[in-house]
């Protein structure tokens, strides 16, 4: 039998636990990058989304749809999109119509200030008449 020098025999055992390593290390990083991409970049677009809402942004949308739990997640923020949104149109129409109740109550005051003056002129119009009437009139109650 040939016998391989113990020397020699070491190195090939160092290289091919090196290689193993080499390879253990490779496969972890591919999963670690599997995993960033699955879970980190859909709650990376998750909170972008959220920092766009912070700043009235209610009309865009995204999809996630990697795991059960992140679509969850972005539903649940896609639905706060919505109903802020609805809420702000709503507040928009309320302002408005305020708005409206005021200018109307502007004008109805306006109104009750002319149609009184006039009832205060035509008043004295009456006075003046029926002081000054030459004709006898008598008044009935």
């Amino acid at each position: 039998l040939p016998s391989f020098p113990t020397r020699r025999s070491s190195d090939l055992t160092k290289m091919l636990l090196v290689n193993i390593l080499l390879i253990i290390l490779l496969l972890t990083s591919m999963v670690t990058i599997s995993i960033m991409h699955l879970v980190v970049q859909p709650i990376n677009k998750i909170t972008k989304r959220l920092i766009q809402l912070r700043h009235g942004d209610f009309q865009s949308r995204i999809d996630v749809s990697n795991s059960k739990e992140l679509k969850l997640l972005n539903n649940a923020v896609n639905q706060l999109a919505a109903i802020s949104l609805e809420q702000t149109k709503k507040r928009q129409e309320l302002l408005k119509a305020q708005e409206d109740l005021r200018v109307l109550n502007e004008k109805l005051e306006q109104k009750v200030v002319q149609r009184t003056q006039d009832l205060l002129a035509s008043e004295q119009n009456y006075k003046t008449l029926f002081s000054s009437s030459p004709i006898p009139l008598w008044e009935v109650d």
